[in-house]
């Protein structure tokens, strides 16, 4: 499969890639284990449910809360997101000495690469379409049009749309590093692909200096939040065989239950989180710049 993905997702014009806000590099991640006592602990028993845990950043500060927002945001917009947590970062054992603990929570979502201690294969895009492993590959040599294709052919109708759902997600929150490495197929069986859930998400518009950030790969050959609109999917329909219409119409259903969605989570968690400062804001602002969200 790797070689037809990878053949699949060539977009020669999608090579001006962008680096972007490129927070993973600077969050420590580790894999963790739920304890009997619900601390998370390095190294845990055989068939502990399994954690990936990603310490507090003091650079960006309220990223934990930022992730498990934006997590919570997506899954109710029928996002397919694995379970989330906030941890107190006091619940973390075992964590090497030299960890900076910046906050009091840490964000924790559960492996959905294991099953009862087994490996499930996973590929992320940057391996399935052989990009460099250094940190501009994960930017550059294809685009998010082509990705939908690689999604459909190899995943079905049924992860296509959620693929859609997604990239109208990563507009509407402002996820400038949605790249390569953050999405991936998955082989439950060992044969077929699927769409993994989604993970890495997080709004990095409501940062500083970092408002008017473009998007990690390129939409219909914009980079710009901010240039996304109904007719932001021609370029996808045209290379998925589809009706234009029907892919805009995939996109606008999107865009109503993530405004839904929206208005439900920050109702539901905003005043009860340490968000970054002036986060709702932010985003509001953000989504009411961007054509495709006006009237949904």
């Amino acid at each position: 499969v790797a070689h037809d993905v990878a053949e699949a997702a060539a977009d020669p014009g999608a090579e001006a890639g962008h680096i972007a806000f490129g927070l993973a590099g600077l969050q420590a991640k580790f894999s963790m284990s739920r304890g009997k006592d619900r601390s998370l602990v390095m190294r845990g028993s055989r068939g502990a449910e399994a954690w990936i845990v990603k310490t507090p950043d003091a650079v960006y500060p309220g990223v934990a809360e930022n992730e498990y927002f934006v997590s919570r945001w997506a899954r109710a917009a029928g996002i397919d997101v694995p379970d989330v947590n906030l941890v107190p970062s006091t619940d973390l054992v075992g964590l090497p000495p030299h960890v900076p603990l910046h906050d009091k929570l840490a964000f924790a979502i559960r492996r959905f690469d294991r099953e009862d201690h087994a490996r499930i294969h996973q590929e992320d895009f940057a391996q399935v379409i052989g990009r460099p492993l250094g940190h501009g590959g994960k930017y550059t040599g294809t685009s998010f049009d082509a990705l939908a294709h690689v999604v459909l052919v190899h995943c079905g109708m049924a992860d296509w749309e959620q693929y859609i759902r997604r990239l109208v997600f990563m507009v509407a929150c402002g996820n400038a590093d949605a790249h390569l490495k953050n999405w991936s197929l998955r082989y439950l069986n060992g044969v077929d692909a699927r769409l993994s859930p989604a993970y890495d998400l997080l709004s990095t518009v409501v940062y500083p200096g970092h408002e008017h950030e473009a998007m990690a790969l390129l939409l219909n050959k914009h980079s710009g939040f901010t240039q996304v609109s109904d007719r932001s999917w021609c370029r996808i329909a045209r290379l998925c065989g589809m009706d234009e219409r029907q892919v805009e119409r995939q996109a606008r259903t999107s865009a109503g239950a993530v405004r839904a969605a929206w208005r439900s989570t920050v109702d539901a968690l905003a005043a009860s989180l340490a968000l970054p400062d002036r986060f709702v804001e932010r985003v509001e602002k953000h989504m009411a710049r961007i054509p495709l969200l006006r009237g949904v």
